[in-house]
């Protein structure tokens, strides 16, 4: 993958003009043609446009680590990015069918990390097996998320999923601490947690899922919280249920089932 950036001259319009004599001068170059159809000028969103248009051709690979760089890194393995949203950012929207893999190095990245509308396809989170990366919130609009392989923690911005936003793990946890409202679904949201899903502290909502979203959450636990799980024109599934708080359930109007532990 090519990382196209725009040119930054020092001294922009200057050239260098060499006479016959061998002396030579620097002069500022300004162009004077006044066209009548200015046309489409060749920088970094021209390609970015053309990469949008075409969409993946294969599954792809972006790197990120704490000792990468947003502006000399590239995304490849031993040139990684410095934030996930970097990672993010220099993905195509159209995914063409693939998978879109953000392979996250283990620490704490303060960023609220933003996946939004990409189509036909699915970006993937992972990293090495176990491997602890926190961020500050996480959110999934309209688009295709799946965690894998690394834990994840997330802090006081919490985990947000709206728009037929879907969100699953295959082999990653998740802990949710200190956001007021930890866990949000809304307007056809989907999330699966086959792993496990632990959230501290949430002084509102644990876990809120909304307008007409669905939610299977397995080994959801945790204290500290206000409301537990509150349902709204919804449908939540737990499988072992084990989340402390003050008022364990809401079903207002929703579907809730429970199966283990507390259910």
């Amino acid at each position: 993958m090519i990382n196209v950036v725009d040119r930054v001259s020092t001294y922009p319009g200057r050239v260098k003009i060499t006479k016959s004599d061998g002396t030579s001068e620097y002069v500022t170059w300004e162009r004077a043609d006044q066209p009548t159809v200015e046309g489409t000028p060749i920088n970094k969103a021209l390609f970015d446009s053309i990469k949008a248009d075409i969409g993946l051709s294969g599954d792809t690979t972006v790197f990120v680590s704490k000792s990468g760089s947003d502006t000399l890194g590239n995304g490849t393995s031993s040139n990684p990015y410095l934030t996930i949203t970097k990672a993010i950012d220099s993905l195509p929207k159209n995914l063409n069918g693939k998978n879109a893999i953000i392979n996250v190095g283990a620490g704490t990245y303060n960023e609220t990390v933003r996946f939004a509308y990409f189509t036909s396809g699915t970006v993937i989170m992972n990293g090495n097996v176990g491997a602890g990366v926190t961020i500050t919130g996480l959110r999934v609009q309209n688009c295709s998320v799946r965690l894998d392989s690394i834990a994840l923690t997330i802090g006081s911005d919490g985990l947000g999923i709206s728009e037929c936003g879907m969100f699953y793990t295959a082999f990653g946890n998740i802990t949710i601490t200190g956001a007021a409202e930890a866990l949000t679904l809304r307007y056809g949201a989907v999330l699966e947690v086959s792993t496990s899903l632990t959230i501290n502290n949430a002084t509102s909502r644990a876990v809120q899922v909304q307008y007409g979203s669905t939610a299977s959450i397995a080994n959801l636990a945790g204290s500290g919280n206000g409301i537990g799980v509150y349902v709204y024109q919804s449908t939540v599934y737990l499988f072992n249920n084990l989340l402390s708080a003050s008022t364990r359930t809401i079903n207002d109007n929703g579907a809730l089932y429970e199966r283990g532990a507390n259910g």
